[in-house]
């Protein structure tokens, strides 16, 4: 039996966060519309509790579309152990909604109605849910799954380890040829503002925010995942991109692994080469100190946590 385990942001990473479109309104509850929404608020009103605004339905929709979906689900070790112990269960891979309204981004979605605590909000989830291409609450209104999910053709089996190493290598393969490496911005840019510039250059999917392992700062640098590998290489050779003023930086993700790799050779070499000049053994020498950079990649061992749990937050990513 797989191990379930909390350690893991959104990462998904600190956070892994998928939200609705950055010009929409205030989270501050308002009146909803329409014939459902008037039933759904009239239910709540007696418990003194209003029902989602159209921005937050939109962006709790999102969230979990992006938290289930495959921009997010291969690398989030957590959340994949539990949709295979969902399977197992006979839950059809429906996950608990209380367990996702505790994700940090969730928690701030749900803050202005009563917090991730509030019994209501599983029904207001479920209800947010209706509608979504990629996700559906199951059949009791307390679980959410994905609608479908196929890799090369073929619905994974995620009630085996080896299946789920299976869809995790296969679906992580992929889509690291979608992402593109970018920078130079600001230690105080957004994920929301990145995705929403990078939407205008083209099918953007998601964002992952470089941060130092340690303090978390942001590095000034991401890597941002599109639609297609091919559409993803034609971005990455443009060299007329800027963003607030500042001229882009843009190469394949594998690329850019590569290139910093043989920096690091490089730099051993280079420090061998000044040990020998210097009479020392150069076997002898300390390693190279430096703060590695967090990006929210997945323990090969399939252990993970969320933001608030251990890990990875819900801050590190997000997704359209």
């Amino acid at each position: 039996r797989r191990a379930s385990s909390r350690d893991m942001t959104t990462d998904a990473t600190d956070a892994v966060a998928t939200d609705a479109p950055s010009d929409a309104p205030s989270d501050a509850p308002r009146a909803s519309t329409g014939d459902d929404d008037a039933r759904a608020r009239t239910e709540d009103d007696a418990t003194g509790a209003a029902d989602f605004d159209d921005a937050t339905r939109d962006r709790v929709r999102a969230q979990i579309e992006f938290y289930l979906g495959d921009s997010n689900l291969p690398r989030d070790a957590f959340l994949l152990d539990e949709v295979s112990r969902a399977v197992r269960e006979g839950h059809e891979g429906g996950v608990p909604i209380a367990l996702i309204a505790s994700f940090s981004r969730m928690r701030d979605f749900l803050a202005a109605y009563g917090g991730k605590d509030e019994a209501k909000n599983v029904e207001r989830v479920a209800r947010a849910l209706e509608g979504s291409d990629v996700v559906e609450a199951c059949a009791d209104g307390t679980r959410v799954r994905r609608k479908s999910m196929l890799v090369n053709g073929e619905t994974p089996d995620l009630a085996t380890d080896d299946g789920v190493m299976a869809y995790r290598s296969a679906m992580v393969e992929e889509l690291d040829k979608r992402f593109v490496f970018a920078s130079p911005f600001a230690k105080d840019a957004t994920i929301e503002a990145l995705l929403a510039y990078f939407k205008t250059v083209g099918n953007a999917r998601s964002i992952r925010l470089r941060r130092h392992t340690t303090s978390k700062d942001f590095r000034g640098s991401i890597f941002v995942e599109f639609a297609t590998e091919e559409e993803a290489k034609a971005i990455a050779e443009r060299a007329d991109l800027e963003y607030k003023g500042a001229k882009l930086t843009l190469m394949m993700k594998a690329a850019y692994m590569e290139q910093k790799k043989q920096e690091q050779l490089e730099k051993k070499a280079k420090a061998r080469e000044e040990a020998i000049a210097r009479g020392e053994d150069p076997d002898a020498q300390p390693p190279t100190t430096h703060e590695p950079v967090f990006v929210g990649k997945v323990d090969e061992r399939g252990r993970g946590g969320r933001g608030g749990q251990g890990g990875q937050g819900e801050i590190e990513r997000v997704g359209a």
